[in-house]
């Protein structure tokens, strides 16, 4: 599985009622469905390479253990071109320690929680309606000339002021409002731990709460926030971590082979 993939599992026990996983230091509900269990989970693009563990836990109606599964994952490091930013200006004074931390702090409180069932069925629709990448998922960023210091942890659409943000899949609006670094920016919570972002926007047009359909429109693009022109930074987040948003527009990920298994993903776009 390589790093800022989606990694499925399913499991079954005959008499269990509920299920969960722990991979990486997390423990994660799976979602019960039919006779099995199911979860999406993220490789992180950080994650070193090699084998990790996986395990997946089985319970009764008292929550008490009643068996186990457990797998491994094969964790494959990607090799990917290094993308030199240049900031001049107001952008270059907001990349600060201060606004990435608070910018981390923001992120925990948007992705802390999330709607039980999955809200979508089948793949996620790109969100603008003229998609031109300009900036691809997992790129190491140096900036002004500096060191590696991050990856980009989306997927970027040029355009114009204004052009219509469109969801990407159903869901509930979980978060709304400013961020340091990106800026106006909407949060849809699809379930099962899979969200959504938006990022850049020039307006906003949906508050949380709102119940949204794929295809309707939530805001406008924008270069809100560190940007260097218009366009909009979309993202999707997996308990936290962000995947290759391409991957979710031909593959549900809804379905999988069994314990620990990496559903078909997009390619690498360099």
């Amino acid at each position: 599985m390589q790093t800022g993939h989606t990694l499925v599992v399913t499991a079954s026990a005959p008499t269990s009622v509920s299920a969960r996983v722990e991979f990486r230091d997390w423990t994660y509900p799976l979602v019960a469905r039919g006779d099995s269990f199911w979860g999406v989970f993220g490789i992180s693009l950080d994650a070193e390479a090699g084998e990790e563990p996986l395990r997946v836990t089985f319970h009764d109606a008292d929550d008490t253990e009643i068996g186990d599964a457990t797998g491994t994952v094969e964790i494959i490091e990607v090799e990917r071109n290094v993308e030199e930013i240049t900031l001049v200006g107001e952008a270059a004074s907001l990349l600060t320690d201060e606004a990435a931390e608070s910018e981390a702090a923001l992120r925990l409180v948007q992705f802390a929680q999330s709607d039980p069932e999955p809200a979508w069925t089948d793949p996620f629709r790109v969100p603008v309606a003229n998609p031109v990448v300009t900036a691809p998922f997992g790129s190491p960023r140096s900036y002004n000339g500096g060191a590696v210091t991050s990856h980009h942890s989306g997927v970027d659409y040029g355009g114009a002021v204004d052009d219509p943000v469109l969801a990407a899949a159903p869901g509930r609006v979980s978060w709304t409002g400013g961020m340091p670094l990106r800026g106006n920016s909407v949060i849809i919570d699809h379930g099962a731990g899979v969200m959504s972002g938006y990022h850049h926007l020039s307006s906003i047009d949906v508050a949380v709460g709102d119940a949204v359909a794929a295809g309707d429109r939530i805001g406008g693009l924008g270069s809100t926030g560190l940007s260097t022109g218009p366009h909009l930074h979309w993202e999707v987040v997996v308990h936290g971590v962000n995947v290759n948003p391409l991957a979710w527009t031909f593959n549900s990920f809804l379905a999988g082979g069994g314990l620990g298994s990496p559903a078909s993903t997009a390619p690498e776009q360099e």
